[in-house]
């Protein structure tokens, strides 16, 4: 107790004289120590300008001292002046090109700068020169390096490195979700799978393992694999809310919407409703018909979050089912409004137009969609058909050899095309294509006569494909 108020009354004699050499503009000589005791008096009471001004004075007295940088240094960092914090604790680097407190606050400082790669160099240099580290201290280091492969958007070495980390602790539940995140992102599922499953038969117990099984699986479209792995999840962690929306979301693959309907409001025992999960019962309900409740849980949806969009295109979409189109339009344009680029709402959009005989409206919308999505065959596909039948073949020709431009010579596109053609009396033109499809694949025969019936009553086409059976 004593010692206790010996080292108060020192802390305090310290402060007071460093306070009076301010006020006075005078000059006192205090060795590192005190500035020490001075700067974590000042911080215990939160006068952190008092405690960066003590820095400074001290780095003034004893220039390059690596306690007083490193503090500095995080007063940088916390005022988000990393590059002066980095220029700080570099002009000391070579002093000092092994202290591994050093190297760690270049690297944090690097990191938060955007200097993925020199913070990933420092972090590696510790690591290597880190033998005698405690496991703790190990596994907090790799977690910074996976940290900094990853923001290099290097999930390769990521991986590699979060594997390690799981040697030494194998319930790391932020590596475990991560590394699930990182073999995704590779595409490299069949080693995922492996790993995962090993780390299963040696930890029985870790609901995450089991949660990225169940996750891979269904990735590889496993369902009943995918769904025994959830399960599992669930019954080591009840309360672990994404195994039950994974399982959930296999069985909205299976169009087994009423049991993925149970498994979002299990969740709600666990943890507040939020918008995603309102405004996936809504979709589940919208598919099975019930299109009242469906409505109430995109409302439910954007009450908790009004950019919640895919409920406000719910909303759109249900109105349109129920025959009221005229309505559905301002739920899909206040969508729109929040999420401009998104070309499935463009495409609804269009749909619904379409059906309302706003034509400009209509093209423009089908057209801002395949801008969006060039590749989206579908697309290109209902933008000719709306074309065509709007009376404008020219231009649904024209559309169709874009698509074939920026999709290449597509099945259902080259066949597409010479059905415009023959529909727009171009025969000669339609029968050069025609011939150069068979060459190619002489059993896509039966596809013209699929897309465009009115083909088999063309001598010439029905000549063309006789040529071409076996």
């Amino acid at each position: 107790m004593f010692e206790e108020e010996s080292n108060d009354s020192f802390s305090l004699d310290k402060v007071v004289q460093f306070e009076r050499m301010i006020e006075n503009e005078s000059f006192s000589f205090f060795d590192v120590e005190d500035y020490e005791v001075i700067i974590n008096y000042y911080l215990d009471i939160e006068f952190k300008d008092k405690a960066r001004l003590a820095v400074v004075k001290g780095l003034i007295q004893h220039p390059k001292n690596l306690s007083l940088s490193l503090i500095l240094a995080e007063f940088y960092s916390l005022e988000k002046l990393y590059l002066k914090g980095i220029d700080l604790l570099n002009g000391i680097l070579t002093m000092n090109p092994s202290n591994r407190e050093l190297l760690m606050a270049l690297g944090r400082l690097n990191s938060r700068q955007g200097y993925y790669k020199i913070a990933a160099n420092h972090f590696t240099e510790v690591f290597y020169s880190s033998s005698d580290c405690l496991e703790e201290e190990t596994e907090g280091l790799l977690m910074e390096l996976a940290y900094e492969f990853q923001n290099m958007g290097n999930c390769e070495m990521a991986i590699d490195v979060m594997q390690d980390l799981l040697l030494i602790n194998p319930n790391n539940e932020s590596t475990l979700l991560e590394l699930g995140v990182a073999y995704n992102e590779v595409d490299r599922d069949s080693e995922a799978l492996l790993f995962f499953n090993e780390l299963v038969n040696e930890t029985p117990y870790s609901y995450l393992a089991w949660f990225n099984l169940g996750t891979i699986y269904n990735r590889l479209s496993y369902a009943d694999e995918s769904i025994f792995a959830f399960d599992l999840s669930i019954a080591i962690n009840e309360n672990f809310s994404a195994s039950y929306y994974g399982k959930a979301n296999v069985h909205i693959q299976k169009k087994e919407y009423r049991k993925a309907i149970d498994l979002f409001n299990e969740t709600f025992k666990i943890e507040q409703p939020h918008s995603y999960a309102y405004c996936t019962i809504g979709e589940c309900y919208e598919k099975i018909g019930e299109y009242d409740k469906a409505l109430t849980f995109y409302e439910k949806s954007i009450e908790l979050d009004s950019y919640q969009t895919d409920a406000w295109v719910g909303i759109g979409v249900v109105k349109d089912l129920k025959n009221q189109s005229i309505d559905a339009i301002k739920f899909i344009e206040k969508a729109l409004k929040f999420d401009p680029e998104n070309a499935e709402y463009w495409y609804i959009y269009a749909e619904i137009l379409q059906k309302l005989l706003r034509t400009n409206d209509a093209e423009n919308a089908f057209k801002k969609v395949v801008e969006l999505e060039p590749n989206n065959v579908d697309a290109w596909i209902d933008y000719s058909n709306f074309l065509f039948e709007n009376n404008a073949p020219k231009k649904a020709i024209n559309t169709v050899r874009t698509a074939i431009k920026n999709n290449g010579e597509e099945e259902d596109l080259s066949f597409r095309l010479i059905a415009l053609l023959l529909a727009d009396d171009k025969l000669n033109e339609a029968s050069i294509k025609l011939h150069h499809i068979l060459k190619k694949d002489k059993k896509t025969i039966t596809k013209l006569f699929e897309i465009y019936p009115q083909a088999r009553d063309i001598q010439e086409i029905v000549d063309i494909i006789a040529q071409y059976k076996d």
